[in-house]
């Protein structure tokens, strides 16, 4: 028995099993709502910037005005689909890259979207200051935070998603422990302290309440108003 998660292997059958049936539209759901603030603010000939782009579920609901696409992942997991989409659309890049450690330029990016991607990493302080430090001023960010461990979404998870992970190598319920790593909770107040220079938004769904506990995930929009962050 491996010591590790085969990650690739995971990933590939999670996303399986959550873009079909009522989960996917309850995902397609998720990723309108991820997009909202940034279509938005839209502009022509904008640099987005997605970090864990998965296999591009999340391209169709962006403005499509933009010059340059730069989707990443930690890994190649998703390449394969993305790959092909970029034969027909030459402005979209895939590359690997890790969030808590970005190698593109200050102030690179008019746009940067997270999909499920902060409740994963190992450092998100670390993760959100990088986020911040390539949006330019004036630029928009907009990331997701899964609802952990609330209850409505650990209730979800065990109806509609725990029943399609029997091919996983190891238990769903293990394998979510551990890479949802960071409460939702913990993960807003890094939030309010990385941007309280800039505008920043927080939205709960799908009931718009104020509670982890009854939100399946929490989007937090930021407009950047100037390159400094907030500092210890």
């Amino acid at each position: 028995m491996k010591s590790e998660i085969d990650w690739n292997h995971t990933n590939k059958i999670i996303a399986r099993g959550l873009y079909t049936g009522v989960a996917k539209i309850l995902y397609n759901v998720t990723h309108k709502n991820l997009a909202k603030f940034g279509n938005s603010h839209a502009k022509i000939g904008a640099k987005i910037l997605e970090i864990g782009s998965g296999r591009g579920e999340h391209l169709k609901y962006v403005s499509d005005t933009f010059s340059d696409y730069y989707m990443t992942d930690l890994t190649d997991w998703g390449q394969k689909e993305i790959t092909q989409v970029a034969k027909s659309d030459p402005r979209i890049k895939f590359m690997i890259k890790n969030v808590e450690n970005l190698d593109f330029p200050n102030q690179f990016f008019d746009r940067v979207i997270a999909s499920c991607v902060i409740s994963h990493v190992d450092e998100p302080y670390q993760a959100m200051v990088e986020l911040r430090r390539v949006v330019k001023d004036g630029g928009v960010l907009s990331f997701l935070i899964s609802a952990d461990p609330g209850i409505l979404l650990r209730t979800i998870r065990e109806i509609l998603t725990k029943p399609k992970m029997k091919n996983l190598k190891q238990p769903y319920s293990l394998v979510n422990a551990i890479s949802h790593r960071n409460s939702a909770n913990g993960l807003i107040i890094i939030s309010k302290y990385i941007f309280k220079n800039d505008n920043i938004k927080i939205k709960y769904y799908p009931f718009y309440l104020r509670s982890w506990n009854f939100s399946t995930h929490i989007i937090v929009n930021v407009k950047v108003k100037h390159s400094s962050i907030a500092k210890e």
